[in-house]
């Protein structure tokens, strides 16, 4: 049976409120049920736990974007247009493409392509049929061995480098490299498709497989191609994922054990832990909700640390009763009535925050707000009802295991600084305002820019390929496809080609850009080797006969490879554009520069547009600069209004949120300083530490106020509320700081900044609340002593 004997001041508190007795008579209603309640949030766990499985989990870049986007739209209608453009490739580096081991390997990777990848169509290299590129010269293969002499080699060696088609395209100048290119047929839906892998991955993952397998001395392979980079992002992504949980749960159960130092209280915050994350994921997996695979983790962090936190808060009331009465079930009770009207606000602060991330018009963006939310909801209800039932447990009566509060070393370091802070506050401000300043220019610094080395890094294998890639003459995985569409039905004349040709040259002289592919070089191309590769036929024929033969000798010769240039009925021509590196800040201004070209050259187009992943990754430095400015103003919006309803008080709840914009500028000062790009990953950073800065603040003031209106001293009440709130949310600052810092052990970039940032900015929150706060309200005088 539960103790019915309240304490005095219980009563004093049911008297005071309807929150008080609520709290009572909720405490009495958990603890007489708690065998029931833990039995069913058991069973509840056990059905979430299957739908974790079914958790889907992708890297494909058009999976960020909502259903109703243009940038899909359009990518949709060049599909229709022109069938797939992805591809899978191969960089072969050796010392001599032209030697007989290096065709007979390239005529094995290539015919290995065609035969294991699924959805593959046709294969281009120097060796393989490849419509006009190779003029109609073929090397004779029998069972993958060269059967051509070695006069024919030289031949066929002398003719492809002094091929403008090939030499720089499909080899090096240099002889040193080979690009052996897999062409695909547009990716089934999902009726049509019967693969345990989604068809980008099984096509990656195919390709791969197949030039990993083959053996190759004193030559490097390298695969690539969209495909390619998702199926290996995914796999590293989801290893190096797994090591950052493992780190995480290991450092959480190190500071449970630390913090509470009693098997009750770390059995409790372990199981909010579990118990939340399972549910929520759980729940999702059931759904059939898809996730990016580089925000799984900050969710799951995220709970670890806010569950802790939360426990702490309501630990340390329990130990601060316990030590009066030793009464497991009224100390719960009281720690619940003094914590439980905080922690509702700072989870609803924190979840207001995370829910921002909604406008912002990127979906896994979305998915990693509204988990988050969900996620600290979740935490919110198990700390209520789980951690409260576990430290019920256990003796009822006497002195608890645990050393005194009074004696706490942080207890007496932070008593110190309550007086200190006050006498000294005219120089705390000071330096304040001048660590602002400085690092507000920091925060004017800052670029937004995807920016694939500065964002990835190079310590997953995969970069450390592309990067290969990146700095080969002839290999391009980056690449932008310019369509555009004219009004009427007519044949390709001469001066459209030839205007395509002058866009392909302006193009090139553009940052970034490798190499431009289209119609115009093909035709010029045929023409070039119809005339014995004279240098004069180098050109797009002038006779509009000889043009029309050409283009209709060339359809019927492979109609699939002309027909990924430009349509049937000639309306719509394809650009390609290579690029060197992916920088969507200059990929964006390359845009803008190729409109005004098209603009100019074809004034009587319909229209143009841009399709591909790399375009699509592009736009989203747009989508990023908008949706953060509409998160982080949205975010300070509700805050704002929220702590006005905590405390009571406009003037208060405005000059309470100093202390939570301050922790935001100093983690933009900081990526300003160090030159760490805003994207997608970083951009979390902001509401995120906004939503997690404001908890201390709430937990401070509003402990601050009732101990003002017991008092009715100032000096007092700073003293008290250090000693008790300042040691919890200094716990909770160590908590949130080591959690976000799991993060620094990753292998991606963007994840070890957004440790790094959000570490920086909790710290900030955490000292502007010990030493700012208490000024703010000083000054203020919003309590009369």
């Amino acid at each position: 049976m539960i103790n019915n004997n309240l304490s005095e001041e219980h009563r004093i508190h049911n008297k005071a409120g309807s929150h008080s007795g609520f709290i009572v008579s909720f405490t009495k209603g958990l603890l007489k049920a708690r065998w029931l309640i833990l039995l069913l949030a058991l069973v509840i766990g056990g059905i979430s736990i299957p739908g974790i499985f079914k958790l889907d989990i992708t890297v494909n870049i058009e999976d960020f974007f909502l259903e109703n986007d243009p940038i899909l739209k359009n990518q949709e209608k060049s599909r229709k247009l022109f069938a797939n453009h992805d591809f899978v490739a191969v960089l072969l580096k050796t010392d001599d493409i032209f030697s007989r081991d290096s065709l007979e390997l390239i005529k094995k990777t290539g015919d290995l392509l065609k035969k294991d990848v699924p959805l593959g169509v046709n294969v281009i290299s120097i060796v393989h049929s490849s419509g006009p590129f190779l003029g109609g010269f073929k090397l004779d293969f029998e069972n993958g061995k060269l059967k051509t002499s070695d006069m024919v080699l030289e031949e066929f060696k002398k003719k492809c480098n002094n091929s403008k088609s090939l030499n720089g395209v499909l080899f090096s100048m240099n002889n040193k490299e080979a690009w052996i290119q897999l062409k695909l047929k547009a990716y089934p839906s999902k009726e049509n498709w019967n693969g345990k892998l989604k068809p980008l991955f099984a096509v990656g993952k195919a390709a791969y497989d197949a030039v990993s397998s083959i053996q190759s001395p004193g030559a490097v392979l390298i695969a690539t191609g969209v495909p390619v980079y998702a199926f290996r992002k995914e796999a590293e992504m989801v290893q190096d994922l797994t090591k950052i949980l493992v780190l995480g749960f290991l450092v959480a159960l190190f500071l449970t054990v630390l913090i509470f130092k009693n098997i009750q209280a770390v059995a409790g915050t372990l199981l909010v832990i579990c118990f939340s994350v399972v549910v929520v994921f759980g729940i999702e997996g059931w759904i059939g909700i898809s996730m990016d695979s580089a925000f799984i983790a900050v969710p799951i962090l995220l709970s670890m640390g806010v569950s802790i936190g939360y426990t702490v808060h309501i630990s340390r009331f329990f130990r601060v009763h316990y030590e009066k009465t030793g009464n497991r079930f009224e100390s719960v009770n009281y720690a619940l009535r003094k914590s439980a009207k905080p922690i509702l606000f700072t989870a609803f602060t924190t979840i207001a925050a995370l829910m921002s991330f909604l406008l912002v018009a990127i979906k896994p963006i979305q998915w990693v707000g509204l988990t988050s939310a969900l996620c600290i909801l979740a935490v919110y209800f198990h700390s209520m009802i789980i951690f409260p039932i576990l430290i019920s447990f256990g003796r009822r009566k006497g002195k608890p295991a645990h050393e005194s509060i009074k004696n706490d070393f942080m207890v007496k370091t932070l008593e110190f600084l309550a007086p200190w802070i006050i006498k000294h506050r005219l120089l705390i401000v000071l330096i304040f305002v001048i660590v602002t300043i400085g690092m507000s220019y920091g925060l004017s610094k800052v670029k937004v820019d995807f920016n694939a080395e500065k964002m990835m890094g190079t310590k997953l294998p995969h970069m450390q390929d592309q990067m290969l890639i990146i700095k080969s003459e002839i290999a391009a995985s980056e690449i932008i496809d310019l369509i555009i569409s004219f009004n009427k039905d007519e044949p390709l004349k001469a001066d459209k080609l030839r205007k395509i040709e002058i866009l392909e040259r302006e193009i090139q002289k553009l940052p970034l850009v490798k190499n431009t592919k289209s119609i115009s070089e093909v035709i010029r191309n045929i023409n070039y080797h119809l005339n014995q590769d004279n240098e004069l036929f180098d050109r797009i024929p002038q006779d509009s006969f000889l043009l029309q033969m050409i283009i209709e000798s060339a359809r019927q010769r492979d109609r699939i490879f002309f027909s990924s240039w430009v349509t049937y009925d000639n309306k719509t021509i394809r650009v390609s554009v290579q690029l060197t590196d992916f920088s969507s800040m200059k990929i964006e201004k390359n845009i803008k520069r190729i409109d005004e070209l098209v603009t100019k050259l074809f004034p009587q187009k319909k229209n143009h547009f841009y399709s591909g992943s790399t375009y699509q990754m592009a736009v989203m430095n747009q989508y990023i600069t908008r949706g953060l400015m509409q998160s982080v103003i949205t975010a300070l919006i509700v805050i704002t209004i929220l702590m006005v309803i905590v405390f009571k008080s406009v003037k208060l709840g405005i000059a309470a949120m100093v202390p939570n914009i301050f922790p935001v500028i100093i983690a933009g000062g900081i990526m300003g300083f160090l030159n760490i790009p805003l994207e997608f990953v970083t951009m979390t950073v902001a509401p995120m530490i906004m939503g997690l800065a404001v908890d201390d603040t709430i937990h401070l003031v509003s402990h601050l106020k009732d101990e003002m209106e017991k008092t009715g001293n100032y000096m007092k009440s700073l003293t008290s509320t250090f000693s008790v709130v300042g040691t919890a949310i200094t716990e909770t600052t160590i908590i949130l700081c080591l959690t976000f810092l799991v993060f620094s052990f990753s292998r991606v970039n963007s994840i070890i900044n957004m440790g790094i940032m959000t570490c920086a900015g909790i710290l900030a929150a955490y000292l502007t609340d010990i030493f700012l706060t208490p000024i703010i309200i000083r000054v203020l005088k919003n309590y009369k002593e």
